[in-house]
């Protein structure tokens, strides 16, 4: 397949990060290999490297590994779990949605395939659909990353505007890992709407102390730090909102709000 071309970001929950405030991207590192899984070592190879060139962004590249992996072994679980990222990234959904099913058919213990098409449900408006394969993922005693697939839920949630649904799922994101900065950021704005400003500055800084600060989360720790009454703090996050964020419409609401 030669010149390939993304015509559209893959929403990975975090992946275009299109969800709410924060995002959280579905793994797309090799899982293990189930017992009676591939061990055709073309498959494997070539399956790892075309991973690598998605998440390089290298879709060309990616599509001609997968498909060697798939043709040197048809059934391998992980291939088709790439082969449908590419698709996604490519916006051509159903054959994204054929090689997400494929993998998941395969290898049903794949958390890492039930998060990414969990993400592609919801990207989608398939709302249901989406948090029903990201509870599968979680329900998996050996995955890694629970807290992704809560926070994916959570973010599924939003999508739909349940709240109280994206909530539960944020806090069991927390309870799975204390640290994972998006949850964090999410529960931070759920709990600034609920007009639970404290709560709401515990959340950022946590977030702080675990993630970067892009534009989103500094205008959110400027508007809970108004509600607090802290002009210092207000105004050492407008600084740093202002000189790394210029163009964003974050500092235009910042200074449509009165700071120049």
């Amino acid at each position: 397949m030669k010149a390939l071309k993304a015509t559209s970001l893959w929403l990975g929950i975090a992946l275009a990060c299109a969800l709410q405030l924060g995002c959280a991207t579905a793994p797309s590192n090799e899982p293990p290999i189930a017992p009676g899984a591939s061990t055709n070592k073309v498959a494997i190879v070539n399956a790892q490297l075309g991973l690598e060139y998605v998440r390089n962004g290298q879709l060309d590249v990616a599509w001609e590994r997968l498909n060697t992996a798939l043709s040197a072994d048809p059934n391998y679980a992980t291939a088709h779990n790439g082969m449908a990222l590419v698709y996604d990234r490519l916006n051509e959904p159903a054959k994204a949605e054929k090689h997400f099913k494929r993998a998941i058919e395969l290898n049903p213990g794949d958390s890492a395939a039930q998060t990414n098409y969990g993400v592609f449900l919801c990207a989608r408006g398939r709302i249901e659909e989406g948090v029903q394969y990201f509870m599968k993922a979680v329900e998996n005693p050996l995955y890694d990353k629970p807290a992704l697939a809560y926070t994916n839920a959570g973010l599924c949630k939003l999508r739909a505007g349940d709240r109280a649904g994206a909530e539960d799922h944020f806090r069991a994101a927390l309870r799975a890992d204390p640290r994972f900065g998006v949850a964090l950021l999410n529960m931070a704005e759920l709990s600034f709407e609920a007009e639970q400003y404290l709560a709401a500055r515990g959340y950022m800084q946590r977030y702080e102390q675990v993630s970067r600060h892009n534009s989103r989360s500094l205008w959110l720790g400027i508007r809970i730090e108004r509600k607090l009454g802290d002009k210092d703090a207000v105004s050492s996050l407008a600084m740093l909102l202002k000189a790394n964020y210029p163009d964003s419409p974050e500092t235009r609401l910042l200074i449509e709000s009165g700071v120049r």
